[in-house]
């Protein structure tokens, strides 16, 4: 781990790491632009080997027996859960690294580490029972390994988002709904969602060009919802937030609520999540605090000069507590607790104090910009 205190924000802007893992997200934005979930796409042997491996985890859920003492929230069962899901992954990453042929012997030995930890972060943390949007950021920095090390290639870029992630929210939400882990750094009413972001974005890039949708269809009724949400990951997180919350939509969600009455459109909608994300997930110490560097993907190095950057834990000693109170050096998963910062708005919202900013995309993958050039407006 290199990041522990606000100071090394700025090395992270400038990391190669956060080059990858932020052009990896517009990438498969663009990838999804106008295209709902059934639209055809290339499946590759990697694309269903994975989409299996998550669907697998999933039905394990209902193998593994609940402890039934008295817990307010997450139960203890999800790190059993998480056992066999460690248990089952060195098979998941022999076969993925088997269809990179062309991968080195050392790097292959290299990357493994660096695969099995985010895919494991990715879906909760067991020390502390929660889950959050630091670990969707986990399953992007999976994705990003595996997409540098030719496993994925940039024809698989929209199966990663409608077959792929889908399926990976399909498993979380599944350990949610039993396991009840704590949303990790909730901000509550105030948050874009308890638990995912991306998936938000992804969705609204889905629906851009859409004939009769709109992001007023956000307050459509869970029936009307139901009708789409196959085909659309973000009216199937709408929906799904109707499966959680009880009361009026704009008193439990008022920003997405204020998406909906506000945005005019889903373009926008998706240039406003993006810039949100990159200033609520990637510019908060205590959800990036638990990212993983390795030495051969999402490394700890100038994204320009290759030099090693510094880092406030230079010199720290293993177990030695983050800027939250966290081991930030040996913590497990990535959570975040974003709810003692600022929140900053998306672009359609008012501007409030305290929130921080993360830096200007720069040069944006040709791709992205090809494909989504409303991201870059």
């Amino acid at each position: 781990m290199q990041i522990f205190t606000d100071a090394d924000l700025a090395p992270w802007f400038r990391s190669e790491a956060y080059d990858h893992v932020q052009a990896t997200i517009l990438r498969l934005t663009a990838a999804v632009v106008g295209h709902p979930n059934e639209d055809e796409c290339l499946e590759s042997q990697a694309t269903r080997t994975l989409v299996r491996f998550l669907r697998d985890a999933r039905n394990r859920i209902a193998q593994v027996p609940l402890q039934t003492s008295p817990q307010r929230f997450g139960n203890k069962a999800f790190r059993d859960w998480l056992v066999g899901v460690d248990e089952a992954e060195p098979a998941l990453q022999q076969e993925l690294l088997s269809l990179a042929p062309d991968l080195p012997d050392p790097l292959r030995a290299a990357v493994g580490p660096d695969l099995r930890f985010h895919l494991l972060a990715s879906f909760g943390s067991a020390p502390r029972l929660d889950y959050g949007t630091g670990h969707e950021l986990s399953f992007v920095a999976f994705l990003v390994c595996l997409l540098r090390a030719r496993v994925f290639r940039e024809e698989d870029e929209r199966a990663l988002v409608v077959r792929v992630f889908a399926e990976y929210i399909e498993t979380v939400r599944e350990v949610q709904r039993v396991f009840r882990l704590e949303p990790a750094g909730s901000k509550g009413v105030w948050g874009l969602d308890d638990h995912q972001h991306l998936v938000y974005l992804f969705g609204a890039a889905q629906l851009v060009g859409h004939p009769t949708l709109r992001p007023s269809s956000i307050l459509s009724s869970p029936s009307s919802l139901a009708a789409h949400a196959r085909s659309y990951l973000l009216l199937s997180s709408i929906l799904h937030i109707h499966t959680l919350k009880r009361g009026p939509f704009h008193e439990h969600s008022p920003l997405l609520h204020q998406i909906a009455t506000t945005v005019p459109s889903f373009p926008k909608v998706a240039k406003g999540l993006w810039e949100m994300y990159r200033a609520e997930v990637l510019a908060k110490v205590p959800v990036v605090q638990h990212c993983r560097f390795g030495d051969v993907v999402l490394r700890w190095v100038d994204a320009e000069t290759r030099e090693e950057l510094p880092s406030s834990g230079d010199g720290r000693a293993e177990g030695e507590e983050g800027e939250d109170g966290t081991d930030a050096v040996s913590a497990g998963s990535a959570g975040g607790n974003g709810a003692a910062q600022g929140i900053t708005p998306a672009p359609w919202a008012a501007s409030s104090p305290g929130s921080t900013v993360a830096p200007s995309v720069g040069s944006p993958s040709p791709v992205a910009n090809k494909r989504a050039p409303f991201l870059f407006r």
